[in-house]
């Protein structure tokens, strides 16, 4: 029962955290690219 219990709780909590620090990669690569276009415009 509660291993049940468990994994019901911690399947969407890891598909959330996942889906978070995905994102948090996306806009970490976004910026980083944005601040190389802009150090080599300068």
């Amino acid at each position: 029962m509660f291993q049940t219990m468990r994994h019901q709780q911690f399947g969407p909590a890891l598909l959330t955290a996942a889906g978070l620090g995905l994102i948090n990669y996306g806009l970490y690569l976004g910026c980083r690219g944005k601040i190389g276009t802009r150090a080599n415009d300068y």
